[in-house]
């Protein structure tokens, strides 16, 4: 849709000079270039994006007239035309770039997830009153808020009551979410309770408009502008009945002769969009089916904001982090952990073993730990090192009537012993455990610790013949093609020198499967047997030959 848009607006004004507000990617002064701009000057937010940017004018110089770009090293408040640096206040030369012109059309992508947070309105409204013409065409032009109410709540887990981690479900603004996946987690409680509604509309190009012909509102302070420039109120009729906790809310964009793109496309699979959908949380609201809500949408110059009928009462001091509750609807993961907890205390009651006592590390919610005690552990020691989720552990436990069962401590188990201390402090636990259940894995399996915690507890907290939940484990790895090459006919191959890391980063292939290519069969790069706690320990290398497939 931008290439579509600025090859309209330049048909309207060839040979026009134009602004762009862009990203490092440095895509749109090549496409403003390309469909004849006469002259064109780019501004970024960050010194890191105006590098990006020149790599990319550096290695697309040969396919069009580079001479007519400009990428201006300095943030939007630092620019000005030539002959006008006085007129807003800032004095000297030092840390301030000029162009020879005001613009004929603005370009901008400075949205995200939130609508607004990449001060979007702010750096419009310098632009207008110093940097644009009179009649100036802003791509894109409008921005259509769409939302819908959302229940997003955890209920019961493998037979136990876990909605008290539902007060934890909070954001101090607005979580960055894919709702594709968010409401397909295969669960009642995840789901849509309203049709798409149009929460609220910003007129980019009325905007510029009032501040290109109004000098008087030139360099407007913020303690002129009123608290919320816009406070409606939006009547929205539920589908169904349930609990309202949130709305999810994406953008429409609206781009002139009909054009338009979505950052969430509802009726397919997979979102088309380069950014997520956001999430304003609520407190819980019940309501019954096609009962009318009103909810309150505010926005200023930073932020879009919800209000459900001041539904919003209740103090917040933490948040749960959206993966544990993702982790928490993993059925597979949970019935294979049971599983392995009920065989393994089946199997010390067969050979005669009594007051089985069980240490859980990384407790969080205490899920296993309730799967311990369900399956007969006579006593379970509950390890979790944050403070709150500590607390909310140590509540759903009792909430399933396990308190005189499960202990919660916040421990970090590498620290924990059965001994007094020498100060005469009492030991963390009475006597050492029988069974060690932890879940303290990330995508590359150990980078959490699990090697340190699993060495740690058999050394100081574990019987000799304890059980260890999980036994074992693998780790494979298979050579892909997950790079960037050539966009709109441009080269972008520069950018993937962006995509590295130190160590490594967690992906989710299967959401983005057209991303990316394996180029041979996936390969054994480890095995660990937790039991082998002392070689573990000890660093290892290996190298993995692959039988290559593709190219790539």
């Amino acid at each position: 849709c931008y290439e579509e848009a600025i090859k309209s607006a330049l048909g309207e004004q060839p040979n026009a000079h134009v602004l762009i507000l862009g990203s490092g990617s440095g895509i749109l002064p090549l496409l403003a270039a390309k469909a004849g701009a006469g002259r064109v000057t780019c501004v970024f937010q960050s010194k890191s994006l105006y590098r990006m940017a020149c790599l990319a004018l550096e290695e697309n110089k040969d396919s069009l007239d580079a001479t007519k770009i400009r990428l201006l090293e300095n943030p939007i408040e630092s620019c000005f035309v030539e002959g006008e640096e006085g007129e807003c206040g800032e004095g000297g030369e030092a840390g301030i770039s000029t162009i020879e012109e005001r613009a004929d059309i603005l370009i901008t992508e400075w949205m995200d997830h939130t609508v607004l947070g990449m001060n979007l309105l702010p750096s419009l409204e310098i632009a207008s009153s110093r940097l644009l013409k009179q009649g100036v065409r802003v791509v894109p032009q409008r921005i259509h808020v769409k939302a819908a109410l959302l229940e997003l709540r955890i209920s019961e887990i493998s037979g136990f009551n876990l909605t008290y981690l539902n007060s934890y479900r909070w954001h101090p603004v607005h979580e960055k979410m894919d709702l594709h996946r968010e409401l397909n987690q295969g669960t009642e409680t995840h789901r849509r309770l309203s049709d798409t509604f149009v929460a609220a509309e910003i007129d980019l190009q009325a905007r510029c408009d009032a501040f290109v012909s109004d000098t008087t509102k030139k360099e407007q302070g913020t303690d002129d502008v009123p608290e919320w420039e816009h406070e409606g109120v939006v009547r929205v009729e539920t589908t169904s009945e349930g609990t309202i906790n949130a709305v999810g809310f994406w953008m429409d964009i609206e781009f002139g002769n009909n054009k338009h793109v979505s950052t969430w496309e509802e009726d397919v699979s997979q979102s088309g969009s380069s950014m997520d959908q956001a999430v304003h949380y609520f407190d819980e609201y019940p309501v019954k089916q096609k009962q009318g809500v009103e909810l309150t949408v505010l926005y200023n110059k930073f932020q879009v904001l919800f209000d459900l009928e001041g539904y919003q009462n209740k103090p917040r001091h933490a948040c749960i982090p959206s993966w544990h509750y993702d982790m928490l609807l993993d059925s597979q993961r949970n019935d294979t952990y049971e599983r392995a907890i009920k065989n393994a205390i089946e199997s010390k009651r067969a050979f005669g073993e009594t007051d089985i006592l069980a240490l859980d590390v990384g407790a969080g919610s205490g899920l296993l730990s309730m799967l311990a005690a369900r399956a007969g552990a006579d006593k379970v020691v509950s390890v979790e090192m944050s403070q709150h989720m500590c607390d909310v552990g140590e509540e759903c436990v009792v909430m399933n009537g396990f308190a005189s069962k499960i202990l919660f401590l916040n421990r970090d188990a590498r620290r924990m012993d059965v001994l007094r201390k020498p100060d005469g402090t009492p030991p963390d636990m009475e006597r050492k455990a029988d069974l060690l259940i932890y879940e303290v894995f990330d995508s590359g399996l150990i980078g959490e610790g699990a090697l340190h915690l699993v060495a740690s507890a058999r050394q100081k907290l574990l019987q000799p013949n304890a059980v260890l939940i999980p036994s074992s484990a693998r780790v494979f790895c298979v050579p892909i093609c997950i790079r960037k090459d050539r966009v709109k006919n441009f080269d972008f191959r520069h950018l993937n020198r962006y995509s590295w890391r130190p160590d490594y980063v967690g992906v989710e292939l299967e959401s983005c499967l057209e991303a990316w290519t394996a180029l041979s069969k996936p390969v054994e790069v480890f095995s660990f047997d937790f039991y082998e706690s002392e070689k573990n320990m000890m660093p290892a290398f290996k190298e993995i030959e692959f039988e290559l497939e593709d190219d790539g």
